[in-house]
């Protein structure tokens, strides 16, 4: 399979050099020079694209917002974020808006060359056609986790499910709204140790700030204005169960800090 590379950088000279290194190494480079440009490249369908190389700094949009575009347009891409812009809100914002990685521009041919191949394989492998029996197949493991689908993308998710079942440690799930973050985390919890145990579910965004660390770590009689009985926080009811706190990041900073310290 020979895999159709788009890179996006308004300089013309590295344009040049990058289009020449991938043609060389075995791959088709398009280029583009403006985010605009790139976008409309993706939105024509003409070229099954394996990879984006977006620039962070381009003239007319930053890197983040390319990146939400092509996602937009065909979730399949792999985008690599590519700069030598090395701050972390560049490579934070890129990664937000669904670039796989981020690559500095003085990065050895080398070492871009193995990052390229290692995505292009794993596109290869999240895009095969499915046979009858992959269907099946894929179809059977994704039930077993209580979902519906038989898709190589939801295989992998599933595969994640059960990889961190069996472990101990605070699971992050990422995800627009809608898209089953809680289907996702009782799945981790049915199929751990602690699946007879309870599970808590918490949406953090439907709290008021001054109820929230209340909710979470309870309260004794007396301890505030109003506190007319003693109250279990969601983390002793959540013992040696899962606690799901749902939309965590819209939580005030100082009860962040609080759950970080708990």
């Amino acid at each position: 399979m020979k895999h159709v590379i788009l890179f996006i950088d308004d300089n013309h000279v590295l344009r040049q050099s990058m289009a020449k290194f991938l043609e060389q190494k075995g791959f088709t480079p398009i280029c583009a020079a403006t985010g605009e440009d790139g976008i409309a490249l993706v939105r024509q369908k003409i070229n099954n694209f394996s990879i984006a190389l977006v620039d962070y700094h381009l003239p007319d949009m930053t890197g983040a917002q390319v990146t939400a575009r092509i996602r937009e347009l065909n979730p399949d891409i792999t985008i690599l974020g590519f700069s030598d812009d090395r701050t972390d809100p560049v490579h934070n914002e890129a990664l937000d808006c669904g670039a796989i990685s981020f690559v500095n521009k003085d990065a050895s041919d080398a070492k871009l060359l193995g990052i390229i191949n290692r995505h292009c394989k794993e596109f290869e492998r999240r895009t095969k056609p499915l046979t009858i029996t992959g269907r099946a197949n894929n179809h059977k493991l994704i039930e077993s986790i209580k979902l519906t689908g038989c898709s190589n993308h939801l295989v992998e998710v599933t595969k994640l499910v059960l990889k961190y079942a069996i472990s101990d440690f605070t699971v992050l799930i990422r995800g627009e709204n809608g898209t089953g973050k809680e289907r996702i985390a009782r799945a981790i919890h049915e199929h751990s140790n602690r699946q007879k145990m309870p599970f808590i579910a918490v949406n953090c965004a439907a709290i008021p700030k001054d109820l929230i660390a209340s909710e979470l770590f309870g309260h004794v009689k007396g301890a505030f204005t109003g506190a007319s009985g003693n109250k279990q926080g969601k983390f002793q009811a959540a013992d040696h169960g899962t606690l799901f706190l749902d939309e965590v990041g819209d939580m005030s900073l100082d009860t962040q800090a609080a759950l970080l310290r708990a």
